[in-house]
């Protein structure tokens, strides 16, 4: 069980496996510092890693380098 109420979360980029951390809100947005991608902040937690999920708003574009 994780709490949702913090102010800064850890977020496992689901494209290119950066972990980055920061001050988001769940379902919030962020760029990812590793692939470029505006990750959207989803509620799930990995047990494993113990960060959110994000994933790309837009799957099939990507950030030009």
């Amino acid at each position: 069980m994780a709490s949702t109420e913090v102010g800064i979360r850890e977020i496992f980029c689901a494209h290119c496996r950066t972990t980055t951390t920061a001050r988001v809100e769940l379902t919030g947005t962020l760029p990812c510092p590793g692939c470029g991608r505006e990750l959207y902040v989803y509620y799930d937690v990995s047990r494993r890693l113990g960060a959110h999920l994000g994933f790309a708003m837009h799957a099939d574009h990507r950030a030009a380098p």
